[in-house]
């Protein structure tokens, strides 16, 4: 069977390029999705641009420092300007650190943990989706060849691994990616609608659903490229600790604890989401989920 046709979107204009227009639009985008979940549950808004803001930047940060770290080590040591000069970023990086820093800001701001991680599933969501479009339409994540109808016919001398003057057919783990993350972004739509779901039910499905295909399209790619440690690469890794992390919120029961002595309300703090359990807006102790 024939395979996917390659296309290719050139834009180039100084530092502006396909993939950076596409992932400028996918932050874009995934900040009106959250800040759309935002308005729908009563949640505050302020909070979510003091809180939004920082996760973004600590997603770019992780994304560039993390790559270099599991991906570009070796050349950074032998060429140290050139791999600064040319940093590349890694996808899972971004989630890890923005993690990190949601752990710790929602800790610093004391809000309702498993209510603002629903939110970060839509932001996450919607920055995606626009992500892996940008790296299936630059063909920037081509894995192994493949006489699979869902592999991409790759133009004469453009596959990277083999400089050949005949097309050849390989898996684009990018438009693959990006055909899971629709999936999810309309999975989102429908679980959002759910009454019975508990705060932070979104978030650890979306960790469950991704870090399943993510695990084995891994793979697909070469050694070369993406770096095995004990067997596995950063990206494996990263998709088991994400999997348990995404069952924990599924599974575990939210535990309450006191927000606020003699009753004041934190500041930033919100109501969980519509579906799983309000608070109690007229107790002397608020309480609050995590």
């Amino acid at each position: 069977m024939d395979g996917l046709p390659y296309i290719d979107v050139p834009l180039s204009f100084g530092p502006i390029n396909t993939f950076g227009v596409l992932m400028a639009l996918g932050v874009l985008f995934g900040s009106w999705l959250a800040r759309k979940y935002v308005e729908r549950n009563g949640m505050d808004e302020e909070v979510l641009r003091w809180l939004g803001i920082r996760l973004i930047v600590w997603g770019f940060v992780g994304a560039f420092l993390l790559n270099t770290v599991f991906y570009e080590w070796d050349r950074l040591v032998d060429d140290p300007w050139g791999t600064i000069k040319g940093l590349g970023i890694s996808s899972y990086g971004a989630i890890v650190a923005g993690a990190v820093a949601f752990f710790y800001y929602t800790h610093v701001k004391k809000l309702d943990r498993r209510a603002w991680a629903d939110m970060a599933a839509w932001g996450a969501a919607g920055g995606w989706v626009l992500g892996r479009l940008g790296c299936a339409v630059v063909h920037d994540h081509l894995g192994q060849k493949t006489d699979s109808a869902f592999g991409v016919n790759v133009p004469p001398f453009k596959y990277p691994f083999d400089r050949s003057a005949e097309v050849i057919r390989a898996h684009d783990l990018g438009l693959y990616e990006f055909f899971v993350w629709v999936a999810l972004l309309l999975a989102l739509v429908l679980l959002e609608r759910w009454k019975g779901r508990k705060p932070g039910f979104l978030l650890g499905f979306l960790a469950v659903a991704y870090s399943i295909p993510r695990f084995f399209f891994e793979y697909l790619r070469f050694s070369e490229t993406d770096p095995r440690y004990a067997g596995l690469t950063f990206a494996q890794w990263s998709s088991i600790a994400f999997f348990v992390w995404g069952l924990w919120l599924i599974l575990a029961p939210a535990r309450t604890r006191e927000e606020a002595p003699e009753g004041r309300a934190v500041a930033g703090a919100a109501p969980a989401p519509s579906g799983g359990g309000g608070r109690a807006g007229a107790r002397k102790k608020k309480k609050r989920r995590t």
